[in-house]
């Protein structure tokens, strides 16, 4: 329930199916404990979230996923404290290595989203000016760490770097500030009326830079909003030169052909669908190296999160890590076009 409702729901159908695949099909973690798993809402409530996880830390193994940023920053220390993992809630880079509460390791973060788009944009034409219209707030400031590190690395030169609250709907003065700036590229982490407000707005004014945006910036709904009363095809030209990071592998790895087939029985999956599943399938990960090591405690988790680097999830493309630095090529770059905005789980590579 809360703001976050429809959200929650998703992630935790996503959660439940994979956790259902586990028990079902495979007998188990090892082919022979079964996940029993416990949901509690937390209405995206802080002091909610932290009653939840008292309640809860006396007697579960990890926590398989949570959602959102704010919850994931109140449990930290707590989960630290009694040694808990926890699949964190958002894709923010700082839970990267953190041992307690860590990222998914199929969705690439924010940093990573951006430092890897920026890096394929720089081979596909020549650095130049490039600028950032972020979120305030963890999930936009960590997409500023990846477009730092991003324009330090492959040439471009920063003309602006934008930041802009949540609930912002005027992005007239930004837009103005970018054409000053002459950004020819320019990466967005926002939200998705935000984007559509912002590309809207640069058309107005005759300004069209290549826009790199993060996944979480984007929806299918964008081109029919940005369209109007000229329809989809119209909102689709004025996307010609945007692109997702971190957009989803093709569809016929085995990986990708599992997902699908495991979320089958889900009624219109969405991104969040696939981001529960990434958590499950991040934590059952986490299990069976336990298993290996026949050491199914709290502490064993811990220890096989150590044991786990340069992780292929079999997406043909994204390698991620629990425990280092993600490399800048973990992220899949999307063209937007009719056929992939009503794919579910992201835009393909």
């Amino acid at each position: 329930s809360g703001p976050l409702a429809a959200f929650g729901t998703s992630v935790r159908d996503g959660q439940s199916a994979y956790w259902t695949y586990v028990n079902n099909v495979l007998g188990g973690v090892g082919g022979r404990y079964e996940v029993r798993v416990v949901d509690y809402d937390h209405r995206y409530d802080v002091e909610e979230a932290l009653r939840g996880f008292e309640e809860l830390s006396t007697s579960v193994l990890g926590i398989s996923g949570a959602l959102g940023s704010l919850v994931d920053e109140a449990l930290a220390s707590a989960l630290s404290e009694l040694g808990i993992v926890m699949v964190a809630g958002s894709l923010s880079s700082e839970w990267v290595g953190s041992g307690s509460l860590i990222p998914n390791a199929l969705i690439p973060t924010y940093r990573d989203q951006v430092a890897a788009g920026m890096g394929w944009a720089a081979n596909v034409t020549p650095a130049g000016p490039s600028a950032i219209l972020f979120q305030e707030g963890s999930y936009g400031e960590d997409c500023a760490v990846g477009y730092d590190r991003a324009v330090g690395e492959f040439g471009f030169t920063n003309v602006g770097r934008l930041g802009h609250s949540p609930g912002a709907t005027d992005f007239g003065e930004a837009v103005e500030q970018l054409i000053t700036s002459q950004a020819a590229t320019v990466v967005v982490c926002s939200t998705p009326d935000a984007l559509t407000r912002i590309i809207a707005t640069a058309d107005s004014l005759d300004y069209r830079p290549d826009w790199l945006v993060s996944i979480q910036s984007f929806d299918s709904g964008i081109p029919s909003a940005l369209g109007g009363d000229g329809g989809p095809e119209l909102g689709l030209a004025l996307l010609a030169d945007t692109v997702v990071l971190g957009a989803g592998a093709g569809g016929d790895s085995p990986a990708a052909l599992l997902r699908d087939e495991i979320l089958a029985d889900i009624t219109d999956p969405d991104w969040y669908t696939m981001f529960g599943y990434a958590q499950a399938a991040t934590f059952h990960l986490i299990l069976e190296e336990a298993m290996e090591a026949s050491d199914l405690t709290r502490a064993g988790l811990q220890a096989a999160i150590r044991r786990l680097n340069n992780i292929d999830m079999g997406l043909d493309g994204p390698t991620s890590s629990l425990s280092g630095l993600v490399p800048v090529t973990a992220a899949a770059i999307g063209a937007i076009t009719a056929e992939s905005i009503v794919r579910p789980f992201g835009i393909p590579a």
